[in-house]
C-alpha cells in the first residue's frame, strides 16, 4: 500500500507504527476467506515465476536486496479482492495511523525447500506491506526496526559488516501470522511473563514483566494543549499489565500460575520486554 498523505503531526498511532514497523490486525481475515486464498495458491504452483538474484543492490525506486531464491505467483481472483479489500484497507489505517493509503496489488511469495531472501528493503511506494502465512509453523524471520527507511549506503554496510542474515544486537525476528488460526478461533491473544520485583527504598515485593510475546511493551502517549508544546510519555505497558495480574497471582505458596486479563488496549507485537531496557542483555 502506497502513502498518499501529506507531511502533519503524527498520532500516537502512527509514531508507534514509525517506531516499530509491524503489528498484527486480528479479525479481518475469516475462516472461509482465508482457506479460499491457500486454496487458490495451491491451484496456481505451475503459474510460479521464479525471482532469483545473486548479487546485493540499491535500486533507484529506494529498495534494498540481498541475493533471494524464491518464487512469485500472481494473485488470482480471491487474493486480488483481498488487496482491494474496504474493510482491510480501513484496518489497515486505523492501526498504522496512516489515513491516505492506496492499494497497490498483491502476490503469493513461494519458498520450496533451500529458498531464501535475505536483508532487504521494499520500494519507498510501498509504505505498508500487508503479508500472513498460507503454512503453518513457519520459521521466524528476520526483522531490523532499527533500519526503518535506512539509505542503501547504510543497508550495504551492514551486510558487509553482520551479513545477509544480521543476528544479535538491535537485528530481532517477527513471527509470520498464519491467518487461518487467528481467523478460525476468533482470538488474538498475547501473553506477559511476569515475576517478583523487589525495591531498595521499601519493603515488600511488586510484579513486573520478564518476557512478552503479542504485545507491544511501550505504551506512547501524546497530549496537547492550546497553544503548548506536545508532551510526550512512555509508560511500559507490560509492567502494568504484570501488576494488574499480580493481585490474582499473588506470590510463592499461592498457586495461581496464570491470570488472564481482558479488556487491555495494546498494540500487537513480538519485540519482547528487552526493547524497553536501557541495556540490551
Amino acid at each position: 500500500m502506497q502513502n498518499t498523505e501529506a507531511p502533519a503531526q503524527q498520532s500516537p498511532r502512527r509514531a508507534a507504527w514509525n517506531r516499530i514497523g509491524t503489528i498484527v490486525i486480528p479479525d479481518v481475515l475469516s475462516a472461509d476467506r482465508f482457506t479460499a486464498i491457500k486454496s487458490e495458491a495451491a491451484e496456481r504452483l505451475d503459474k510460479a515465476t521464479p525471482h532469483v538474484h545473486d548479487h546485493t543492490a540499491a535500486h533507484r525506486d529506494g529498495s534494498f536486496a540481498t541475493p533471494v531464491h524464491c518464487a512469485f505467483i500472481e494473485p488470482g481472483p480471491a487474493l486480488e479482492t483481498l488487496a482491494y479489500d474496504k474493510e482491510l484497507l480501513s484496518a489497515v489505517r486505523e492501526h498504522t495511523g496512516i489515513p491516505r493509503l492506496v492499494p497497490r496489488g498483491g502476490a503469493v511469495v513461494l519458498y520450496r525447500e533451500g529458498d531464501f531472501q535475505g536483508l532487504h528493503l521494499d520500494s519507498i511506494k510501498s509504505t505498508v506491506t500487508v503479508a500472513f502465512a498460507l503454512t503453518e509453523d513457519l520459521p521466524a524471520m528476520g526483522w531490523a526496526p532499527h533500519l526503518y527507511n535506512a539509505s542503501g549506503e547504510v543497508l550495504g554496510k551492514v551486510v558487509a559488516d553482520h551479513g545477509m542474515f544480521p543476528e544479535g544486537g538491535e537485528f530481532t525476528t517477527l513471527r509470520h501470522p498464519y491467518g487461518g488460526e487467528t481467523a478460525s478461533t476468533g482470538v488474538t491473544v498475547a501473553v506477559v511473563i511476569a515475576d517478583s520485583d523487589g525495591r531498595a527504598d521499601r519493603r515488600g515485593a511488586t510484579v513486573i514483566s520478564i518476557g512478552a510475546a503479542g504485545i507491544t511493551p511501550l505504551r506512547v502517549t501524546e497530549h496537547a494543549e492550546a497553544g503548548q508544546k506536545t508532551k510526550r510519555q512512555e509508560e511500559t505497558l507490560t509492567d502494568l499489565v504484570a501488576a494488574a495480574a499480580g493481585l490474582i497471582l499473588g506470590q510463592r505458596g499461592r498457586g495461581a500460575p496464570v491470570a488472564v486479563v481482558r479488556g487491555i488496549a495494546y498494540e500487537r507485537g513480538d519485540e519482547g520486554v528487552a526493547a524497553v531496557l536501557h541495556h540490551a542483555p
